[in-house]
């Protein structure tokens, strides 16, 4: 049932803006918007990235703590809120991939911290990484960006991205580790 303040609509049609919190199912509605992250004016995406670097971190602890069966499962389940979320959002308040929607942009973020070393460097790269492999959506990336319309395709690509981010980063460890890259890399050891 649509939230009674919302104006009347043609079948289909989603008239409430992302920022009308809905009487039922609120608290999944703004976990799909970051807390609000997702409302930015400039850039929400880049904004709802910023809380998947705190979630990514705790991966990345939690791998060096409980290993990777419980850090993969731990993210399985950040998968599964994530999607459901979206999945609720989409059907009742926006449409498929509304800007406002950043959840995806948060779990995606922090998979590319999941087998990465909870260090300073592995998170600006991997920031820097993953909002350019989300912005520019190369390959695989922009084909599940593009074809279909649930919430898995609006979650599947920013995965894609925060996937390859995670790649990148560990490529550009390796290379550092053979031929050290002088002082713009010097935060991996920090």
């Amino acid at each position: 049932m649509k939230n009674q303040i919302l104006t009347e609509a043609a079948e289909g049609e989603h008239p409430q803006p992302a920022h009308v919190v809905p009487q039922q199912g609120w608290i999944l509605h703004w976990t799909s918007v970051g807390w609000g992250l997702g409302l930015a004016r400039f850039a929400p995406g880049t904004w709802g990235s910023l809380p998947g670097l705190v979630l990514g971190w705790g991966f990345a602890q939690c791998m060096l703590v409980y290993g990777a069966l419980v850090t993969c499962a731990l993210a399985l389940c950040a998968v599964a809120l994530a999607w459901g979320c979206i999945a609720y959002t989409e059907r009742n308040w926006l449409p498929h991939d509304h800007k406002a929607i950043v959840v995806d942009e948060v779990v995606g973020q922090a998979l590319a911290f999941l087998f990465l070393p909870p260090q300073v460097g592995s998170v600006v790269w991997a920031f820097v990484f993953f909002r350019l492999l989300d912005i520019w959506k190369p390959g695989w990336i922009g084909r599940l960006d593009r074809h279909g319309d649930s919430a898995w395709t609006t979650l599947a690509d920013d995965l894609l991205a925060g996937l390859g981010a995670g790649v990148l980063v560990w490529g550009l460890l390796a290379v550092h580790a053979r031929y050290p890259l002088g002082d713009l890399f010097a935060l991996w050891g920090r």
